[in-house]
């Protein structure tokens, strides 16, 4: 049985493939296939460490009126048909030590569940009205997105 996964690459270029020889006293017949998994949700990923990314967001907009650069290193990023959101670079917005523990788990998580080296730099990004995201591909990133809402719902 030979799984190729299109559009993926493999460190070393080429297709990612997987070739495994499936022994069974069943028919491949009477196996179901559960088909391709194309959206994974994991509550509470990050534990604390969310909580405390969070705090330090709404300890840099706690004053409206209090003028710093953490509150103008923001970057509206508008390509039609594609996004509409503001954004930084979560390494410069973030202490180095909310950032380690961030990227440590991104990255861990990457190479347990989905055979990922290693990750691209994250970003950042808020949302108000008008603002979306819509269905599209980061190619250049890798095969991989993800979203991790600090939102305290």
């Amino acid at each position: 049985l030979v799984l190729a996964s299109p559009g993926l690459s493999s460190p070393r270029g080429g297709a990612v493939s997987c070739v495994a020889r499936l022994r069974s006293p069943k028919p491949l017949a009477q196996y179901e296939d559960p088909g391709p998994e194309h959206l994974r949700t994991v509550d509470g990923f990050l534990g604390e460490t969310a909580e405390t990314l969070r705090t330090v967001f709404d300890e840099r907009f706690e004053e409206p009126r209090q003028a710093h650069p953490m509150r103008f290193c923001w970057d509206y990023w508008h390509v039609p048909s594609q996004y509409t959101l503001h954004r930084t670079q979560a390494a410069s917005y973030f202490d180095e030590d909310a950032f380690a523990a961030l990227t440590d788990a991104l990255t861990a998580f990457g190479q347990r569940e989905l055979g990922c080296r290693a990750i691209s730099p994250p970003w950042l990004s808020f949302y108000v009205d008008g603002c979306e995201q819509r269905l599209h591909a980061d190619v250049p990133q890798g095969p991989f997105a993800f979203v991790l809402s600090l939102t305290r719902w």
